[in-house]
């Protein structure tokens, strides 16, 4: 008795289900009154639980996004904007940017680089130019170019410093201070000893010293 009776209540149960899903369907309705739905789980956490992938043919708005999970990732395709509607890019940012570290594998353009610490250090790996000729840092031949893109070498030996014409001089200017003045200090090619050149009062003078330490 009691067993038909449940069957009964289940066939009943399951028209008026089938009717609201038809009269929803029909009359375009999203407004379900429960407290939480589960899509592919009995067991939702929110309002609406979802146990599986999504696809969403337009935008999705929320106040904010959670993500809990330590293997996986976002997938987000074509461009996403931060601060803005319109990205250019794969990632468009309009405003400021605050984090620890930021890894990046390819180019990085920005209009200026600002760093204000006065405690770290930048290390750049390999290479750096500044204005294509300006400055010019090739880690692959230990050599640095000023005012040239051009790293010359003499015979075999490849020039650790190249400084070009600039904007039609070749000028290098080093200033004086402390006892010993403006100089320039050559290491011999045996590395056993070291010649200064300074000058003193308008005059050139040389001489052997100590390599520095």
């Amino acid at each position: 008795m009691f067993r038909y009776q449940r069957q009964i209540i289940t066939f009943v149960a399951s028209v008026v289900l089938s009717l609201a899903l038809v009269s929803m369907m029909a009359f375009g309705a999203t407004y379900i009154d429960v407290d939480s739905v589960g899509i592919a789980t009995d067991t939702p956490g929110a309002a609406l639980g979802v146990k599986g992938a999504g696809i969403f043919e337009g935008f999705v708005s929320a106040q904010y996004y959670t993500s809990t999970s330590t293997t996986n990732s976002w997938l987000l395709g074509d461009a996403l904007g931060l601060g803005t509607t319109t990205p250019g890019l794969r990632l468009s940012v309009d405003g400021n940017i605050y984090g620890d570290i930021a890894h990046i594998d390819d180019h990085l353009r920005t209009s200026y680089f600002l760093a204000t610490s006065t405690t770290a250090t930048s290390t750049i790996g390999f290479g750096l130019t500044v204005d294509s000729t300006t400055l010019v840092v090739d880690a692959s031949v230990n050599g640095v170019g000023i005012a040239t893109s051009t790293l010359v070498s003499i015979g075999a030996d490849r020039a650790t410093l190249s400084i070009g014409a600039g904007t039609g001089s070749t000028t290098v200017f080093v200033a004086g201070g402390g006892a010993l003045g403006g100089a320039m200090i050559f290491k011999d090619t045996d590395g056993n000893g070291c010649t200064m050149i300074s000058f003193n009062d308008g005059a050139l003078q040389t001489g052997d010293i100590a390599c520095p330490k």
